[in-house]
């Protein structure tokens, strides 16, 4: 497993040019080496952070691809499989840039669902992808001035029970409650309750220790990054999935740092990467160290490695 540190960029022209979308052929390779994520910025506008290879552009534009182009999808409450976007803001970018602020729309919910696409279009208007996002939702509170949390969601998944956004305006806190429709008999709901204490395992010394010494670990500077698994997969090892998965343990520790899915500030976190496309958004506030590892029961028959990227977005 190896760390690889991307230090991005910036600039685009809106356009109102209709497309009609194309699958591109392009290597699975540069595909897996190119990717798009949307970062929150403020409760007016976000950042869109964009890495495209070489060799992606390259058989894009083999293909007829001839305007590099970013697209902004207003997805909210769409269904991604059977419906449109109800908007689209369109972007003429230039080749060297790698990222754009972007207006996040007034919406009569309390929040709006974007999925950001970059690629290229043809003369004939076909739309060629090359990197797609995962859908962010944003909270939108009127009357308000700093949203205090932002969830990414998963295509073709309801969101099932009540999320409690807080908002703090001056000394008074409001709480905003989005509430997923779910028809009784569409699915068998069960909830698990997990305590902080009785279903907390806990690491002593020296077991800490073990990991920080285990681990592959980078020092990361105040600033945001983008997190990511660029290539590789783990295998356990077993007959089951003999190619391995693109999964990997990460630990936060040792300055203050937020999570932007939680936007919660604290001195250490967890969380995972499942898949390729998969990323984690962090605020470090101090500095801290990221360290990236497996757990398992029995090592030596385990195989495969990862490489993680981790990409430090410039303001």
């Amino acid at each position: 497993m190896s760390l690889t540190v991307y230090f991005p960029l910036h600039h685009c022209l809106s356009t109102q040019l209709e497309t009609t979308p194309t699958t591109a052929t392009i290597p699975e390779e540069a595909l897996k080496s190119s990717w798009i994520t949307i970062v929150p910025h403020d409760n007016q506008s976000a950042c869109v952070h964009f890495v495209v290879s070489q060799v992606a552009k390259d058989a894009a534009k083999q293909q007829g691809g001839q305007q590099y182009q970013l697209r902004i999808y207003d997805v909210t409450d769409v269904d991604l499989d059977s419906q449109k976007a109800q908007k689209i803001q369109q972007y003429d970018c230039e080749e060297s840039i790698q990222k754009q602020k972007i207006p996040i729309n007034v919406s009569s919910l309390s929040y709006v669902d974007y999925l950001a696409e970059i690629g290229y279009v043809t003369d004939n208007l076909q739309w060629l992808r090359i990197a797609c996002s995962d859908p962010l939702r944003i909270p939108v509170l009127t009357r308000t001035d700093d949203i205090k949390a932002v969830e990414t969601i998963i295509p073709g998944e309801a969101t099932i029970g009540a999320d409690v956004i807080s908002q703090v305006s001056g000394s008074k806190e409001e709480t905003a409650i989005a509430t997923g429709n779910i028809t009784p008999g569409d699915c068998e709901i069960q909830h698990l309750v997990v305590d902080s204490r009785n279903n907390c395992y806990s690491l002593n010394d020296e077991q800490i220790k073990g990991l920080q010494e285990t681990a592959v670990s980078k020092t990361l500077e105040p600033g945001i990054y983008i997190v990511r698994i660029k290539s590789g997969t783990f295998g356990y090892g077993s007959d089951t999935c003999p190619s391995g998965e693109p999964f990997v343990l990460l630990w936060i520790f040792g300055g203050k740092v937020k999570n932007k899915k939680t936007n919660i500030p604290v001195e250490q976190t967890w969380s995972t990467l499942n898949g390729s496309h998969e990323t984690l958004t962090l605020e470090v506030l101090e500095t801290t160290t990221l360290y990236v590892f497996f757990v398992d029961t029995y090592t030596d028959d385990n195989g495969g490695e990862l490489t993680v990227s981790v990409a430090k977005l410039y303001s």
